[in-house]
């Protein structure tokens, strides 16, 4: 019996070795990260088309990617273009399936993925008083095992356990990998990409319902979405998904953290096969979560909830301190060949003009962003594309932000080893109070290298995660007061309008300049930074990928006249097994 289990873990053991699996799917009901390859290839293909699909919202199931993919037609691509199509064709439509290859498990229902992915970086910074431009993305962890069951094509559950540095490790301002080489640098939150996924797809229409842990993303741009980011870390969100050719529904329930949920709404349409608007709404709820949020279509504030969650001035200087609105629209347009034109607007506060001539509502900041670019693919010689890229973002300086932070759109976490805080925005992930642009130019051969040219404005207001700083020692905007009736101080934050003026530690006239400013506020810090970065496919199972950065930074740190300049260089090496 020993030599029986030994021999056939034996035979699992070399098929696991001598086989490429992380190049196909599983089912249908698979969920693909955002970061995967295949939605910028199904962009390339929609721009050479000048069609649309609704991928701009990820993560996305398979059997939906496989629905958007099959509206396009390959008579009308280039050379580069069928190529792209090959690639996500062989990737859609080939099986991954382990079971029934061993002996023991033959079964036609349940299915099994598995792989082990190493990605060792390395970095240098040539000084210390630059920030690193990662800390506003996610940076690939060092070992990943990720695992995947189906059944059939209608249900799969997946995780992706990782052993990797923590945020605080890769912040440090000395670190040169993201190896963790310390007890305090390892993520104790090992797993961030793990759900599970049911649904099905006909020749019209489509449904998948999903549960996962973060990651999600709305809007595919070159800086991150102001509305949606996929930094934005979350406890779990359920999305459900209901669409078509021309329509779509997104139902999501985000439990930020333990006591924060965000309900959102999306539909979206597309007219003439090239442009598509979308429209979303969501309420986001410091309280026990509530059925009625997720009535689709409840829009413009149908529930007027801030007003069950708000208080008396009389007891607190808050009033609205347990919930947020948010609103958004998306618009996409490919009029001409190989070109996309994106818009997409942000907004948690605006005041409509009865409002903003009243004495206390004359004082809420209105609180929105824009986010608006072109991007070009354009095919070339040996197969390739020239792609050019033009970005701009405007965020007010309280977009995001709330009387409180627990009622600001945003994220704080202590991280389990360093109890360090770890902070992130909803949406833009340079926060509110900010301007930047973005353009870039480089050459891409699918599935072989590319490289690009790209130049970054950033120009950032003193709003940001500082501002819910409750540290009395370091806090700027947290103060130690009575508060009118109340017997005993308390500590309260004063960073939004209407709440200093309550306070008392603005009057009426400067809390309202406060409001109607709509630049970029306090100390302004810029930021330049040339990019240069590629990357070089070795075959199926290596991949590398190098980045330069110069930047230049003027009031660094928010201080005048504070100028710092370097380099930072990024290297890595990416190994599928599978």
């Amino acid at each position: 019996m020993k030599k029986f289990f030994k021999l056939h873990l034996l035979i699992i053991l070399l098929f696991l070795f001598t086989q490429s699996l992380w190049s196909q799917v599983l089912n249908d009901t698979q969920i693909i990260h955002s970061d995967h390859w295949i939605y910028d290839s199904l962009y390339k293909l929609g721009k050479e088309t000048k069609t649309l699909g609704f991928y701009e919202n990820t993560m996305l199931s398979v059997g939906e990617i496989k629905f958007y993919f099959e509206n396009i037609d390959k008579d009308e691509l280039s050379e580069a273009g069928k190529s792209i199509y090959d690639r996500i064709e062989a990737f859609l439509y080939s099986d991954s399936n382990l079971i029934p290859d061993i002996p023991f498990m033959e079964d036609d229902s349940f299915k099994l993925e598995t792989n082990l992915i190493v990605n060792p970086e390395l970095y240098y910074k040539s000084n210390d008083q630059i920030p690193w431009s990662f800390r506003y993305c996610y940076v690939d962890n060092f070992i990943t095992l990720p695992v995947v069951l189906g059944i059939s094509d209608y249900f799969t559950i997946g995780t992706y356990p990782f052993f990797g540095k923590s945020n605080i490790g890769q912040q440090d301002s000395k670190n040169i990998s993201n190896v963790p080489y310390k007890e305090d640098d390892i993520e104790f939150n090992f797993i961030k990409f793990s759900y599970g996924s049911t649904g099905f797809y006909f020749d019209n229409w489509g449904i998948n319902l999903n549960i996962n842990r973060q990651g999600l993303t709305i809007g595919n741009t070159k800086l991150g979405s102001i509305f949606y980011n996929k930094t934005f870390e979350t406890d779990a969100y359920a999305q459900l998904n209901v669409y078509t050719n021309c329509f779509k529904y997104s139902g999501d329930i985000i439990q930020v953290d333990y006591s924060k949920y965000l309900f959102l709404h999306q539909i979206e349409f597309i007219a003439f096969k090239n442009f598509k608007l979308g429209v979303l709404e969501g309420s986001q709820l410091c309280q026990p979560a509530e059925l009625r949020f997720n009535i689709p279509f409840m829009f413009m504030h149908q529930f007027a909830a801030w007003e069950d969650y708000s208080r008396s001035t009389d007891i607190t200087p808050y009033a609205e301190e347990n919930f947020c609105a948010y609103f958004g629209v998306l618009c996409e347009w490919n009029p001409i060949k190989y070109t996309r034109f994106y818009l997409l607007y942000a907004q948690n506060e605006l005041q409509t003009a009865s409002e903003r001539n009243s004495y206390i509502g004359g004082l809420y900041p209105d609180s929105f962003g824009y986010q608006a670019g072109v991007d070009l693919s354009i095919p070339a010689i040996f197969d390739g594309y020239w792609n050019i890229a033009l970005e701009g973002v405007y965020a007010s300086p309280y977009l995001y932000i709330k009387h409180t932070p627990i009622a600001s759109l945003y994220r704080e976490r202590e991280d389990n080893l360093s109890s360090d805080i770890i902070k992130s925005w909803i949406g833009f992930p340079y926060g509110p109070d900010c301007i930047a642009g973005h353009l870039s130019f480089g050459y891409e051969k699918p599935s072989k290298w590319n490289a690009s040219l790209g130049y970054n404005l950033i120009v950032k207001g003193e709003n940001d995660f500082a501002m819910f700083d409750s540290n009395p020692e370091t806090a700027k905007h947290y103060i130690k007061k009575k508060y009118k009736n109340n017997e005993e101080e308390d500590f309260y934050y004063d960073y939004y309008p209407p709440t200093a003026f309550n306070l008392g530690t603005k009057t009426h006239e400067e809390a309202q300049e406060d409001a109607l400013n709509m630049l970029p506020s306090g100390i302004l810090q810029y930021t330049n930074q040339i990019i240069l970065n590629g990357s070089y496919i070795i075959n199926n199972h290596f991949k590398l990928n190098g980045q330069f950065i110069y930047s230049i930074i003027k009031n660094c740190g928010h201080q005048t006249d504070k100028s710092e300049n370097g380099v930072e260089l990024s290297l890595s090496m990416t190994y599928n097994l599978f």
